[in-house]
């Protein structure tokens, strides 16, 4: 059984989680449902400095949101701060600096920007790693502590903000 849903499971990857995959996916977008004015909302993006992340709180950028962008690393956070404000000519774009594998760092995150008094409208938990086996600041495996837990104490930290900020948006 495993020997036939291996290569089915791989061929279904390859059709339609790749480049390729996309390409073919996109031609049945409808450019309206892209074309969303997002004025007004605020939406944080962990590990917005690079990759998916960067690129998501680019398009988020230039659709207009104010943007959070939470990076562990300052340099590299207002390196992609810098580069989106230019690109988009959107100056509402901040840096929370926070490494989400820490339980701490995320309490001390949270807290400030509850303190902000500032809504948030849209939780991007993209922050992610794929590392060699270390354990993280809080004595956890480092990838569990970035990938899994950090997502949901991200989550549950701003719980009471998103609440309050409804309707909002996890994702």
């Amino acid at each position: 059984m495993f020997m036939i849903r291996l290569p089915m499971f791989m061929a279904y990857g390859l059709r339609k989680f790749t480049h390729s995959g996309y390409e073919r996916a996109s031609k049945s977008f409808v450019s309206e449902d892209l074309n969303v004015d997002m004025k007004g909302k605020h939406v944080m993006i962990t590990g917005g400095n690079q990759g998916i992340g960067f690129s998501a709180a680019l398009a988020l950028a230039t659709r207009g949101a104010t943007v959070h962008i939470v990076c562990r690393n300052p340099e590299r956070g207002q390196k992609a701060v810098d580069v989106i404000k230019k690109e988009t000519k959107n100056t509402d774009i901040h840096l929370h600096v926070c490494d989400v594998s820490s339980l701490q760092d995320i309490k001390r995150m949270a807290t400030e920007y509850k303190a902000s008094g500032k809504p948030l409208h849209v939780l991007v938990n993209n922050a992610g790693a794929m590392v060699d086996y270390s354990k993280s600041l809080d004595g956890l495996e480092i990838n569990f502590a970035t990938n899994t837990l950090g997502s949901f104490a991200v989550t549950k930290a701003l719980e009471a903000v998103l609440t309050s900020s409804s309707p909002a948006r996890v994702i």
